[in-house]
């Protein structure tokens, strides 16, 4: 007998909406109710409720839903048959990547600097940050920018072996340090030009291919897709948290980011909750027994969740200190 098998006896019907992982099916919450809020991933036998956010395996399961005690549940869930964890390391984590040159450290230094200065003295671009939750101090802390117009630069002045010019777009720049130096550029492009179809980011060419941390490493660790939310949530809770930002949900970390994740207390998975945010579950759950999926109360991220009141402080605590 599964979680499936255990809605159906409580009649709850759940719907399949992907054949990833063995099957992913949507139902009402045994607990709070709803349409298609309660979660199941039949290879691992697990759920999660977007609304109420209880998670686990099948002996939580039994906790959460039937108020039994841990070794009530344990014994419950023994004498079902029940699904063995497949969890398996796997291989495809990136290389170590390849640091960015002195020349084009160099560069970025500069434009960072120019950036900064232009966003600081212009009060519409440090509204829009403002609106995503950002306070001025933040702002100056992360060094973020804003970058007035496209640019078009020489490969050789970055120190970068290619052709024709590279394209720095209009945008907010995001600068990540790493060990106090910027080795890593990203523009969140201006989509509010209706002649151009543009991507929502751009990082600029050459820079670290390397997940961005935010925090001290020895605390637990909330996985996030957008270094916005990264910058967010350490404004919020950086005593007892640190945040690393993928910059897309299919990236990885390199062999050494994946060690130290290895050792982490806790990793939170916050990732957008979105079909890529859901996809890329399955390789941190495979690789991370350390790892807790933590999705906010509202809409897809934390920054989104944040426009609707969620106070994002006492959510990471939540997720960090319940059992």
């Amino acid at each position: 007998m599964t979680i499936l098998d255990i809605l159906r006896n409580k009649g709850i019907e759940a719907n399949k909406v992907s054949n990833s992982k063995g099957g992913e099916y949507h139902s009402p919450c045994p607990g709070c109710g709803g349409n298609d809020r309660f979660i199941v991933w039949v290879d691992q036998n697990r759920y999660y409720c977007r609304q109420c956010r209880k998670s686990g395996d099948l002996i939580q399961f039994y906790r959460d839903f039937e108020g039994v005690s841990f070794k009530e549940a344990k014994s419950k869930a023994s004498k079902l048959p029940n699904k063995q964890d497949n969890r398996k390391s796997s291989s495809s984590i990136s290389l170590s990547p390849i640091e960015p040159s002195v020349q084009w450290i160099s560069q970025a230094d500069k434009l960072i600097v120019e950036a900064h200065n232009s966003l600081l003295v212009s009060d519409k671009c440090i509204e829009t940050l403002l609106k995503r939750g950002l306070s001025l101090d933040s702002i100056k802390k992360y060094s973020l920018g804003w970058v007035e117009k496209d640019l078009w630069i020489s490969p050789q002045e970055w120190g970068l072996k290619k052709e024709g010019k590279l394209w720095i777009p209009r945008g907010h720049l995001i600068p990540t340090f790493f060990n106090f130096l910027p080795l890593k550029l990203k523009i969140r492009t201006d989509t509010n030009q209706p002649d151009k179809k543009l991507a929502k980011y751009v990082e600029v060419p050459g820079s670290y291919q390397k997940l961005s941390i935010y925090g001290d490493m020895h605390r637990p660790v909330v996985l996030l897709e957008s270094e916005f939310d990264a910058m967010l949530l350490q404004q919020f809770a950086s005593d007892f948290c640190s945040c690393i930002a993928l910059g897309g949900a299919s990236k990885k970390p390199d062999k050494n980011l994946f060690m130290e994740l290895q050792k982490c207390p806790l990793i939170l998975y916050s990732l957008d909750y979105d079909q890529a945010g859901v996809n890329a579950f399955q390789w941190w759950y495979k690789n991370f027994q350390n790892l807790k999926v933590w999705m906010p109360p509202e809409e897809k991220s934390p920054g989104d969740a944040f426009k609707l009141g969620t106070n994002l402080r006492n959510w990471v605590y939540l997720g960090i200190n319940r059992k």
